[in-house]
């Protein structure tokens, strides 16, 4: 059964690397990062392939606390199912219990947004607890492969026939 939702225009070279396949859904939907919602309408494997690339490249940069404060928390739940879609549940752990923990201090995130400084953001990452997360998925190990399998075997969901 096919799964419904909208998919990406099929490039006339179709990209195996998820990096170049999360610029394509940036590119084919441009409001994707101010409006996430506006994946909503596109399959799961869509949505959830841009959530894991945009959690692995935001941790990787700055950390949980960097993800959450840059917005990441609206795709969150996708990235956790796409990592556990993809083979990777250790991965897809650490960002459910990151997510739990980051909820907890969601007030906090709020009042560093509105302040809207590198400062308010410093403060909040600080005491935002998610640095032991950051440690948990540095330590674990490389998802190239692992989301290189999910683009190969979620094609008929990605890209549009």
């Amino acid at each position: 059964m096919t799964e419904p939702g909208l998919r990406l225009p099929r490039p006339a070279t179709v990209p195996t690397d998820p990096l170049e396949v999360y610029v394509l859904i940036l590119t084919a939907v441009p409001d994707t990062m101010r409006q996430p919602e506006a994946l909503d309408d596109h399959t799961a494997a869509i949505r959830q392939l841009h959530g894991m690339v945009r959690l692995q490249n935001e941790v990787a940069n700055g950390g949980f606390s960097q993800f959450f404060f840059n917005g990441g928390g609206v795709c969150v739940d996708d990235a956790i199912a796409g990592f556990a879609a993809a083979g990777l549940p250790d991965h897809s752990a650490v960002a459910d219990a990151a997510a739990a923990a980051g909820a907890e201090r969601i007030d906090d995130l709020r009042a560093a947004l509105q302040a809207g400084t590198l400062e308010a953001y410093g403060v909040w990452a600080d005491g935002s607890g998610l640095g032991d997360f950051d440690d948990r998925w540095y330590a674990l190990p490389d998802t190239d492969d692992a989301l290189g399998r999910f683009v190969a075997d979620h094609a008929d969901e990605i890209w549009e026939p």
